[in-house]
């Protein structure tokens, strides 16, 4: 290996650099114009997607300034160019944690979009504030000879080589820290989905072969069942006091397709009766969200954010490694490793945006019709947690 780089080495990492930072910004820009402009991408994940987006920018516009400033170490550029590395480069593995730690709560502790939603304060602060904790207190830590800990790291200004064990016990210890527990909570949810997939692969076995009437044998109501246990609940009235001459009826607007329930007189007098009811016999029954929706909604999110954990692997491998070689070897430098490097570490953002991207092809597809490029009508019908709450709502609109 050389013991350093060579002029046109440095140069052409700088333009390495240059390029996958620049595919980042566009990536970030497309993020935060289709989430600000368009409702159909405002995906749980997404959001955080977006969130994400404004460190990956930052870091990016770090790393298109390359190596301006590290001959200058102690001067205001290289201080801020470090800072600013540390603080956001960071940002984005805890980003992916936090989408972890969501697929936890919503299989283990039955999170729905609106207590998800309520997460996210806590992982603005979380994911900015945590990485800049120690970058902003690394700008006033001066050694004996008044140099400070940020300096000239070859390929941007970062931690100075001299002070390369706060590089593991800040930067790298931490991020891979979280990625273990991220791939923890991974492989413990994938044994989950992989229950709960034969559990309703099983269910839905059973049920196509039993027939319409082994509902009831199956501990659960039968369709009219159902539909009689709803709308009796709907139906209940008190009558305090007052006679009544005529059969009303109540109309039930908020219901489509609408219904008309007849409240008839009561034949007992008293303080309170409970009069008969009588519905229309075809009404059909609202729709209700089943469990196998809920549980593609919540495979969906999960499936999007094991993608963003592979990207972090492919991120901080290379990247680790080389650091790992540096601090194993001071006055050595591996090439392969400063390459690779120089390549993943700026492209967070890009990466990113084409997750974003491919997930959410749907919203892409609308809003291409949108704009009159696209002939084909997209149905946006991914089940979704926003769904969920949708229904949830629709429902409760409904007994009221």
């Amino acid at each position: 290996m050389a013991s350093e780089l060579s002029p046109v080495d440095v140069r052409v990492i700088a333009v390495i650099q240059q390029v996958c930072s620049v595919l980042s910004i566009i990536g970030c820009l497309f993020i935060i114009g289709t989430f600000c402009l368009c409702d159909a991408f405002h995906k749980p994940i997404n959001r955080l997607v977006f969130y994400a987006s404004f460190g990956n920018m930052i870091a990016s516009i770090c790393f298109i300034l390359a190596d301006s400033f590290v001959k200058v170490p102690e001067g205001t550029g290289c201080q801020a160019q470090a800072f600013l590395i540390h603080t956001f480069v960071a940002a984005d593995a805890m980003w992916t944690f936090a989408m972890s730690v969501n697929v936890y709560l919503a299989f283990y502790h039955r999170f729905d979009a609106q207590r998800l939603r309520r997460m996210e304060l806590p992982y603005l602060l979380a994911c900015y504030g945590v990485p800049f904790l120690p970058a902003f207190i690394f700008i006033f830590i001066k050694d004996e000879n008044g140099f400070g800990v940020y300096g000239n790291a070859v390929q941007w200004c970062w931690i100075a080589p001299k002070w390369g064990n706060l590089r593991i016990a800040t930067f790298y210890g931490p991020i891979w820290f979280v990625i273990i527990i991220t791939l923890g909570i991974y492989i413990r949810s994938g044994g989950t989905i992989y229950r709960k997939r034969r559990q309703l692969l099983k269910a839905h076995a059973s049920g196509s072969g039993s027939g319409s009437g082994s509902g009831s044998r199956s501990g659960n109501l039968s369709y009219n069942d159902q539909r009689t246990t709803n709308y009796m609940k709907t139906t209940e009235v008190t009558v305090i006091h007052e006679p009544i001459d005529k059969p009303e009826a109540v109309l039930l607007h908020i219901l489509r397709p609408k219904a008309s329930i007849r409240v008839f007189k009561p034949t007992i007098a008293g303080n309170a009766a409970c009069p008969s009811a009588e519905a229309q016999p075809n009404i059909p029954r609202p729709p209700t969200r089943s469990g196998s929706d809920v549980y593609k909604a919540t495979w969906a999110y999960t499936k999007v954010a094991m993608l963003f954990f592979a990207v972090i692997l492919i991120t901080w491998i290379p990247s680790s490694a080389n650091r790992m070689y540096s601090f194993i070897h001071p006055h050595q430098v591996s090439k392969p490793l400063q390459f690779m490097s120089a390549t993943v570490l700026p492209l967070q953002g890009f990466w990113n945006a084409v997750i974003y991207a491919v997930t959410s092809k749907d919203a892409c597809k609308a809003i291409l019709e949108e704009r009159g490029l696209r002939m084909e009508k997209t149905r946006l019908n991914e089940p979704t947690w926003d769904d969920e709450q949708r229904e949830q709502q629709r429902n409760r609109n409904m007994v009221v």
